[in-house]
């Protein structure tokens, strides 16, 4: 499975799938210049329960790791899956 990155100046996504017609896909905006807002995570229920979502979530926190960014995850499904894991502590708000 690839994840890809698709980013303009405020926004992006990264996804699984066609660029068009994603199978799987994580919106995020920035906030500021160094918070990354998770909005929406979804995964299509023929990859469900295959760790797509997770996959999508970190992807998003190394990319904000390698950009010296802080996470603000207003997704539920983000907001779960960050929390519960200590090790991506540091990098929320």
């Amino acid at each position: 499975m690839e994840i890809k990155l698709d980013e303009n100046d405020s926004q992006g996504r990264f996804y699984v799938g066609d660029k068009d017609k994603p199978v799987a896909l994580l919106n995020y905006f920035y906030k500021t210049e160094n918070v990354l807002v998770i909005a929406h995570t979804e995964v299509d229920s023929s990859l469900q329960g295959q760790g797509v979502g997770k996959a999508l979530i970190e992807a998003v926190v190394n990319f904000a790791k390698q950009n010296d960014l802080k996470i603000q995850p207003l997704c539920t499904y983000a907001s779960a899956v960050l929390n519960k894991n200590k090790a991506y502590k540091s990098i929320l708000i």
